[in-house]
């Protein structure tokens, strides 16, 4: 999320921010398998399952999804979340270390 930005609605699926957008670039390659992101250190993936549900990325590698019917978000270390009918961006979530002075993202 950029700085001081105002969200009224977000989920959020361990380090996974999913925030809701107005719209999706048409230019984006539909991905197959709906995984939204991998860990990186036990290989667990966050999954977006339902009727009609499309995962994108977009050239620069930020993702999206399109949930006409609404979704689930599944993760084998997490509790399945529903999301409503809508448009996602999906991100990681950041923290700020003050010492290092230095916005880095959260990984489980």
């Amino acid at each position: 999320m950029r700085k001081g930005r105002k969200m009224d609605k977000y989920f959020q699926q361990g380090d996974v921010l999913i925030v809701p957008v107005s719209d999706i670039n048409e230019d984006l390659q539909k991905k197959e398998d709906n995984i939204v992101a991998e860990g990186e250190a036990t290989g667990h993936m966050h999954r977006v399952l339902g009727d009609d549900v499309e995962v994108m990325v977009g050239p620069n590698g930020d993702i999206f999804v399109s949930a006409p019917k609404g979704a689930t978000m599944t993760h084998d270390e997490h509790h399945t979340i529903n999301l409503p009918v809508g448009k996602f961006k999906i991100g990681i979530v950041q923290e700020y270390d003050p010492l290092e002075d230095e916005v880095r993202e959260v990984r489980d």
